[in-house]
């Protein structure tokens, strides 16, 4: 949708299409904005560490046709999060919750899917690997700051990406 809104744009502006798809081309996502990572243990993997609100959380689960093991927590800001029921009742097979805000998001979801609790991120990312299967994929998209445990969010996505490879290294 994102693409196609992009030329219809250009063409009002009266750019070229041949010009405009050249520009697209080229054109690479931010990185952790659903950046992906790899594959790896016949897993794939996506990094969405700028998923800083609920609602980023639900639009990187619309990106995604399959369920996911999905990745939440951080720094609790005191957000809602209990309008994700739906989508992730439809969206995710597995949810591991990890730092200050893991508690207040498994009670505000309310059982709605199965739901591992770690304290630590690298435990988070190592317990999503343990309970996937293979076809599976892994989603970091925490809805929250990351000021529990990280500086920014980049610090945290690049961790994510190191624990991923070293997890891809030891599988």
């Amino acid at each position: 949708p994102n693409l196609l809104a992009s030329l219809t744009v250009t063409g009002l502006f009266g750019i070229d299409l041949e010009v405009a798809l050249s520009a697209l081309k080229g054109f690479s996502p931010p990185r952790f904005r659903m950046e992906k990572v790899g594959e790896f243990g016949r897993r794939i993997f996506y990094n969405d560490s700028k998923a800083t609100n609920p609602h980023a959380v639900k639009r990187a689960l619309s990106l995604i046709p399959q369920k996911v093991i999905l990745i939440m927590g951080g720094k609790d800001k005191g957000m809602d999060f209990s309008f994700l029921r739906e989508v992730l009742k439809s969206k995710a097979k597995h949810l591991v919750l990890y730092g200050e805000a893991a508690r207040s998001i498994a009670l505000q979801i309310n059982g709605c899917v199965p739901v591992t609790f770690e304290e630590k991120f690298d435990k988070a990312v190592e317990k999503a690997w343990e309970v996937s299967e293979e076809g599976d994929i892994i989603v970091l998209s925490p809805g929250c700051a990351s000021f529990d445990q990280f500086s920014s969010y980049e610090e945290r996505g690049e961790r994510f990406n190191e624990l991923v490879r070293s997890i891809a290294c030891a599988g």
